[in-house]
Protein backbone atom coordinates (compact mmCIF):
# COMPACT_ATOMS: atom_id res chain seq x y z
CA UNK A 1 0.00 0.00 0.00
CA UNK A 2 1.52 3.18 -0.95
CA UNK A 3 1.88 5.94 1.06
CA UNK A 4 -1.05 8.13 0.02
CA UNK A 5 -3.29 5.35 0.65
CA UNK A 6 -2.20 4.78 4.23
CA UNK A 7 -2.50 8.14 4.91
CA UNK A 8 -5.84 8.28 3.45
CA UNK A 9 -7.06 5.45 5.74
CA UNK A 10 -5.46 6.46 8.69
CA UNK A 11 -7.15 9.75 8.36
CA UNK A 12 -10.70 8.47 8.18
CA UNK A 13 -9.87 6.81 11.18
CA UNK A 14 -9.28 9.42 13.00
CA UNK A 15 -12.14 11.94 11.86
CA UNK A 16 -14.90 9.02 12.67
CA UNK A 17 -13.24 8.51 16.08
CA UNK A 18 -12.98 11.71 17.09
CA UNK A 19 -16.49 11.92 15.95
CA UNK A 20 -17.46 9.70 17.92
CA UNK A 21 -15.57 10.94 20.71
CA UNK A 22 -16.84 14.32 20.81
CA UNK A 23 -20.55 13.41 20.45
CA UNK A 24 -19.86 10.73 23.48
CA UNK A 25 -17.86 13.97 25.20
CA UNK A 26 -20.91 15.71 24.80
CA UNK A 27 -23.47 13.38 25.92
CA UNK A 28 -21.51 12.29 28.67
CA UNK A 29 -21.69 8.69 27.93
CA UNK A 30 -18.04 8.24 28.73
CA UNK A 31 -14.93 7.79 26.65
CA UNK A 32 -13.78 4.03 26.97
CA UNK A 33 -12.46 2.28 24.48
CA UNK A 34 -14.98 -0.41 23.89
CA UNK A 35 -17.86 2.16 23.67
CA UNK A 36 -16.05 4.70 21.06
CA UNK A 37 -15.30 1.27 19.51
CA UNK A 38 -18.83 -0.20 19.40
CA UNK A 39 -20.62 2.91 18.27
CA UNK A 40 -17.45 3.93 15.12
CA UNK A 41 -16.64 0.57 13.83
CA UNK A 42 -20.36 0.36 11.51
CA UNK A 43 -19.24 3.70 9.70
CA UNK A 44 -15.50 2.95 9.55
CA UNK A 45 -16.81 -0.59 7.89
CA UNK A 46 -19.48 1.21 5.94
CA UNK A 47 -16.32 3.77 4.64
CA UNK A 48 -14.26 0.44 3.77
CA UNK A 49 -17.04 -0.92 1.74
CA UNK A 50 -17.42 2.57 0.28
CA UNK A 51 -14.01 2.21 -0.83
CA UNK A 52 -14.18 -1.19 -2.65
CA UNK A 53 -17.88 -0.22 -3.87
CA UNK A 54 -16.72 3.24 -5.68
CA UNK A 55 -13.16 2.16 -6.16
CA UNK A 56 -13.09 3.96 -9.47
CA UNK A 57 -13.27 7.28 -7.18
CA UNK A 58 -10.31 6.89 -5.08
CA UNK A 59 -10.06 9.86 -2.67
CA UNK A 60 -5.85 9.73 -2.82
CA UNK A 61 -5.90 10.08 -6.96
CA UNK A 62 -8.31 13.14 -6.66
CA UNK A 63 -6.51 16.08 -8.74
CA UNK A 64 -8.46 18.97 -7.48
CA UNK A 65 -10.18 19.91 -3.67
CA UNK A 66 -13.51 19.31 -5.67
CA UNK A 67 -13.00 16.37 -6.57
CA UNK A 68 -11.60 15.01 -3.44
CA UNK A 69 -14.90 16.67 -1.84
CA UNK A 70 -17.35 15.10 -3.90
CA UNK A 71 -15.77 11.36 -3.45
CA UNK A 72 -15.74 11.98 -0.20
CA UNK A 73 -19.64 12.85 0.14
CA UNK A 74 -20.67 9.94 -2.26
CA UNK A 75 -19.00 7.86 -0.17
CA UNK A 76 -19.79 9.39 3.13
CA UNK A 77 -23.65 9.42 1.72
CA UNK A 78 -23.10 5.64 1.34
CA UNK A 79 -20.99 5.03 4.49
CA UNK A 80 -23.45 6.66 7.02
CA UNK A 81 -27.01 4.56 6.15
CA UNK A 82 -25.10 1.44 6.13
CA UNK A 83 -23.63 2.09 9.47
CA UNK A 84 -26.69 3.19 10.53
CA UNK A 85 -28.47 -0.40 9.36
CA UNK A 86 -25.74 -2.44 10.76
CA UNK A 87 -26.04 -0.12 14.31
CA UNK A 88 -30.05 -0.92 14.29
CA UNK A 89 -29.41 -4.41 13.50
CA UNK A 90 -26.39 -5.65 15.53
CA UNK A 91 -27.47 -3.65 18.62
CA UNK A 92 -31.05 -2.89 18.48
CA UNK A 93 -30.74 0.59 18.42
CA UNK A 94 -33.36 2.30 16.52
CA UNK A 95 -32.31 4.86 13.84
CA UNK A 96 -32.74 8.51 15.14
CA UNK A 97 -33.54 11.07 12.86
CA UNK A 98 -31.30 13.59 15.02
CA UNK A 99 -28.50 10.98 15.20
CA UNK A 100 -28.35 10.63 11.34
CA UNK A 101 -28.44 13.84 10.54
CA UNK A 102 -25.58 15.05 12.74
CA UNK A 103 -23.87 12.14 11.42
CA UNK A 104 -24.34 13.21 7.81
CA UNK A 105 -23.48 16.74 8.90
CA UNK A 106 -20.76 16.86 11.51
CA UNK A 107 -19.04 13.30 10.88
CA UNK A 108 -18.81 14.32 7.00
CA UNK A 109 -16.59 17.75 7.75
CA UNK A 110 -14.86 15.92 10.06
CA UNK A 111 -14.26 13.62 7.26
CA UNK A 112 -13.84 15.85 3.75
CA UNK A 113 -11.55 17.83 6.92
CA UNK A 114 -8.81 15.16 7.42
CA UNK A 115 -8.76 14.10 3.96
CA UNK A 116 -8.01 17.76 2.77
CA UNK A 117 -5.37 17.58 4.94
CA UNK A 118 -3.93 14.82 3.30
CA UNK A 119 -4.71 16.59 0.22
CA UNK A 120 -2.22 19.22 1.23
CA UNK A 121 0.44 17.32 2.69
CA UNK A 122 0.16 15.19 -0.55
CA UNK A 123 0.45 18.21 -3.16
CA UNK A 124 2.97 19.72 -1.02
CA UNK A 125 5.31 16.14 -1.44
CA UNK A 126 5.07 16.15 -4.83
Amino acid sequence: MNRHITRFVIADIIAVLAFVMIGKYSHDTGLNISDIWLTAWPFLLGLLLCGWLLSGHRPYKSETVWALVGITLAQWFVAVPFGLVVRELVYAKPILTSFAITTFIFGGLLLIGSRLIVFFIRQKSE
